[in-house]
C-alpha cells in the first residue's frame, strides 16, 4: 500500500468496482438466459392457444352435429306423435261419417225397391216429342226443378256433416 490515503482508496473503489463488475457480467448472463426462458414460454404458448382452439373447434363440431341429431329425433318424434293423433282422430270421423252413409244407403234400397216395384218402368217421353199441354209440361219442369233444389240442399246438408271428417282426414269428397 502506499503512503497516500487517496491512492489507497482509489485502489479499494477499482477492487470493489471489479467486483460489480464481475456481477453485472454474471446478472447479465443470467439475464441471456431469462431471455431465452421467455422466447421458449412464448413458443410453448402459441402452441398451447393452436391446440386449445383446434380441440375447441372439433367440440364445437360435435356438438353441432348432436344438436342437428336431437332436431332429427324430435322432428321424426313430432310426425310420429301427429299420425297417432290423426289415428285417434280417424274412428271419430267414422263415427261421424257413418249415420250419413246409412242415411244415403236407406234411400238408394227405398229408391231401388221403387223402380223395381213400379209396373210402367219405361222413361217418360221427351216433352217435345209428347203431345202434352203446354201447361202440363210447365207444371212438369217445376216440380222437376223443386226435387232437384232438394236433391241439393239435402247434399249441402250432408256436406255440413262431413266437413268435420274433411278437417281430421284431409280430405273432400265433393
Amino acid at each position: 500500500m502506499s503512503d497516500n490515503p487517496v491512492v489507497d482508496m482509489l485502489a479499494r473503489i477499482d477492487e470493489r468496482l471489479g467486483g460489480i463488475d464481475n456481477r453485472l457480467a454474471r446478472v447479465d448472463h443470467r439475464l441471456g438466459g431469462l431471455e431465452k426462458g421467455q422466447a421458449t414460454l412464448e413458443k410453448g404458448q402459441t402452441s398451447l392457444r393452436l391446440d386449445l382452439m383446434a380441440r375447441m373447434d372439433g367440440m364445437s363440431d360435435q356438438i353441432t352435429v348432436v344438436k342437428d341429431d336431437m332436431g332429427v329425433t324430435t322432428g321424426s318424434s313430432d310426425s310420429v306423435r301427429k299420425a297417432g293423433d290423426a289415428t285417434k282422430k280417424e274412428p271419430r270421423a267414422l263415427t261421424i261419417i257413418q249415420p250419413t252413409l246409412a242415411r244415403a244407403q236407406a234411400a238408394c234400397r227405398s229408391a231401388l225397391s221403387r223402380l223395381l216395384d213400379d209396373p210402367s218402368r219405361e222413361p217418360p217421353p221427351h216433352p217435345h216429342q209428347s203431345q202434352q199441354p203446354h201447361a202440363q209440361h210447365c207444371q212438369r219442369r217445376r216440380l222437376r226443378h223443386r226435387r232437384r233444389k232438394r236433391r241439393l240442399a239435402h247434399a249441402a246438408v250432408h256436406r255440413r256433416e262431413l266437413r268435420p271428417l274433411q278437417r281430421c282426414v284431409g280430405f273432400a269428397p265433393w
